[in-house]
């Protein structure tokens, strides 16, 4: 039987805009892998920020500690 062509929309950085730039992008990054079916197939559309989560790929480890609005994010981003 053939695979079903339905794509998935996975969350994406801009929907947890209480996260730095760092944590966005590296949401984006693991996003792209699984668009690019370089990752594990998946029906769950947050799957790439649990990925992140797992990882530790988080600018803390398993989160966020320089959320957007701290002055800390601010200086962060100003960088990138």
């Amino acid at each position: 039987m053939p695979k079903s062509e339905a794509t998935i929309t996975f969350l994406t950085g801009k929907d947890y805009p209480r996260l730095c730039s760092f944590c966005r992008r590296a949401i984006d990054d693991i996003a792209m892998l699984f668009k690019d079916g370089l990752m594990a197939d998946t029906d769950d559309p947050e799957a790439p920020c649990m990925v992140v989560y797992d990882r530790r790929m988080y600018c803390g480890g398993h989160e966020c500690i320089n959320k957007a609005g701290d002055a800390n994010s601010d200086a962060s981003e100003k960088q990138t």
